[in-house]
């Protein structure tokens, strides 16, 4: 029988201001995926004390919660995150497709947050002309992934930065989210022990930033 540990190895300027202040609005929702609360902070942080670095995705599925909540359950500096309407989910797909065409990145996607497939890609590119309230992006020309988005279905989105128990290695994940806490899509600039594209890592600092600089979705 194999080992959980060895299963969770496999799965394993102006311009700026400008994004900064779209961002910040606050926009009406009528829903938003809940926040950690008590007992599944001290689930998450104890698994993720127990397995460090492993992304979300898999503290969500061994935890049993939501993958939002697995976010936010996180300390502090581990994770920073906002609640986002259709067009800040657009704005900030721009800062991530901004990392660069050729940026090697991993692509997570995670249906109910209970199964997770792991894409080693370039960065995929935002499609011209999609049909309204979708973003499509297609990694690799017409070669790689075909993603196709609905807008509207996006609540929230979560940075995490996440030690190993590896010096200088970190697990650092964009994640998008829907109004159940459930995860969309993620792209991760590192995922623990694999080498990273520094390109990857330096565009998820400056996404980082921007998530920031928005109202915080759980205190």
């Amino acid at each position: 029988m194999v080992s959980t540990a060895r299963r969770r190895a496999a799965m394993t300027g102006s311009i700026l201001c400008g994004v900064v202040a779209v961002l910040a609005a606050s926009p009406a929702r009528a829903a938003a995926p809940a926040c950690a609360t008590p007992d599944q902070i001290t689930a998450v942080r104890k698994e993720a004390s127990e397995f460090p670095g492993d992304p979300i995705a898999i503290v969500s599925r061994f935890v049993e919660v939501p993958e939002f909540a697995a976010a936010t359950g996180l300390w502090p500096q581990m994770q920073v995150s906002a609640r986002i309407d259709d067009k800040q989910a657009l704005e900030l797909w721009k800062s991530i497709e901004g990392w660069g065409a050729d940026t090697m990145v991993r692509l997570v996607v995670s249906p109910s947050s209970q199964h997770a497939f792991t894409l080693y890609s370039t960065m995929p590119k935002a499609q011209p002309e999609p049909d309204p309230g979708y973003l499509d992006v297609y990694a690799d020309g017409d070669r790689g992934i075909h993603s196709h988005i609905q807008l509207s279905k996006i609540a929230a989105i979560t940075a995490t930065d996440i030690p190993t128990d590896k010096p200088g290695y970190r697990t650092r994940g964009i994640n998008f989210f829907d109004r159940d806490g459930n995860n969309v899509f993620g792209v991760y600039a590192s995922i623990k022990y694999y080498e990273p594209d520094p390109a990857a890592l330096a565009g998820f600092d400056r996404t980082r930033a921007l998530i920031a600089a928005m109202p915080r979705a759980c205190a």
